[in-house]
């Protein structure tokens, strides 16, 4: 758990290095949950954390299923439905942070998936 809420302040940081606003952190709905609501520019970005210690089993990226996938367009939906900014472009990205949490490797998938 504490993992995951460092993980996600990492990926807060790195965002913001190039320029991201953060909009909302956690946004929780009945649908499910995004990690980071941000925005860039006039496009909204929905970001899902990845966090895992090594990629020796599967790459981190690979765990997120398509079951997830639907999951965060569902939910990212809802929140556009509830939002004015909600009308403009948006996008899905994936940070990965792999490694030691005071450390990790850190990569950036802009655009890792369609709405559906």
């Amino acid at each position: 758990m504490q993992r995951g809420k460092n993980a996600e302040q990492l990926a807060l940081d790195y965002l913001n290095q190039f320029g991201l606003t953060l909009l909302q952190r956690n946004f929780r709905c009945r649908l499910g949950e995004i990690d980071l609501i941000m925005q860039e520019g006039t496009t909204t970005v929905f970001v899902e954390v990845r966090s895992r210690t090594s990629d020796r089993v599967m790459d981190t990226i690979e765990t997120i299923n398509r079951k997830k996938v639907q999951k965060i367009i569902r939910t990212a939906g809802y929140y556009l439905q509830q939002t004015p900014e909600g009308f403009g472009p948006y996008r899905f990205d994936i940070i990965t942070l792999t490694g030691k949490i005071d450390s990790p490797r850190i990569d950036w998938i802009k655009n890792a998936f369609a709405d559906e």
